[in-house]
């Protein structure tokens, strides 16, 4: 199941299944064929299927997993490597691979549900999901403001209006250009 503005290509042989995340998010339920395994690549490393499902993130300069159920393995070209099992997940980047930490599966999942739930996460991120969803482009205009943490839940239906509600939330004021929104500092 590809997220809003997801892309992702596949190349299935009789050996293997393997799909490559280009961008977006994507959640996976994957059947069982042991003489066919099911590996999923993503900005540098490949995620391969121990059980059924999980989920992909992939950002700009990160990409996280999360097991939803049995486990994955997580394996970076320059061949570090960790298994997790369901219900945690994992980020890397071009740095490595970053500790597991215990997922909350129904905040990941919940794209799959028109919604988008924060816990902490970085501006800049939530930006880049709500722009997935809206179409079109969204510019922060400070680069100071895109660490700033954000907790809040959104409709992927109403991407204008989380806008405006971040807007609400931090010294931002929103501009609209046709399909273009510019967040300029307050």
């Amino acid at each position: 199941e590809l997220g809003g503005r997801s892309a992702a290509s596949q190349d299935f042989t009789g050996h293997s299944r393997r799909l490559t995340l280009l961008r977006g998010e994507a959640y996976f339920s994957v059947a069982s064929d042991p003489g066919r395994p099911f590996i999923v690549a993503a900005g540098g490393g490949e995620t391969k299927a121990l059980g059924t499902r999980f989920n992909i993130h992939r950002g700009d300069d990160h990409v996280t997993v999360t097991a939803a159920e049995h486990s994955v393995e997580v394996a970076l070209a320059g061949g570090s490597s960790q298994e997790l099992a369901a219900g945690w997940q994992l980020s890397y980047s071009a740095s490595g691979l970053g500790a597991a930490v215990e997922a909350d599966l129904a905040v990941v999942e919940a794209w799959r549900r028109g919604r988008l739930i924060y816990h902490g996460a970085p501006l800049r991120r939530v930006l880049d999901d709500i722009e997935r969803h809206r179409g079109g482009m969204i510019l922060l205009m400070s680069g100071r403001l895109g660490t700033v943490p954000v907790s809040a839940a959104f409709d992927t239906a109403s991407a204008d209006a989380a806008l405006d509600t971040i807007a609400g939330m931090l010294p931002l004021r929103v501009v609209r250009a046709g399909g273009i929104v510019f967040l300029y500092e307050a």
